[in-house]
């Protein structure tokens, strides 16, 4: 399992809706991180993205290419 990165006090967070499969939803969450990265997760596994998938803002720091 992969460390989920911690939240950033007073940083960008949506909350996503949405169905889920059998197995529980992939992703419930989406917040930034202290460096200014934008991860997306389900409390148990955590992805970087470049945008929010919920509102569209763009994340300060962007991902590796």
């Amino acid at each position: 399992m992969n460390e989920v990165p911690p939240y950033k006090p007073g940083g960008h967070t949506c909350e996503l809706f949405g169905e889920s499969a059998a197995y529980g939803a992939a992703i419930t969450e989406m917040w930034e991180d202290p460096e200014g990265r934008f991860w997306v997760g389900n409390g148990e596994y955590a992805s970087q993205v470049a945008y929010c998938p919920a509102c569209g803002a763009k994340a300060p720091t962007q991902p590796a290419p």
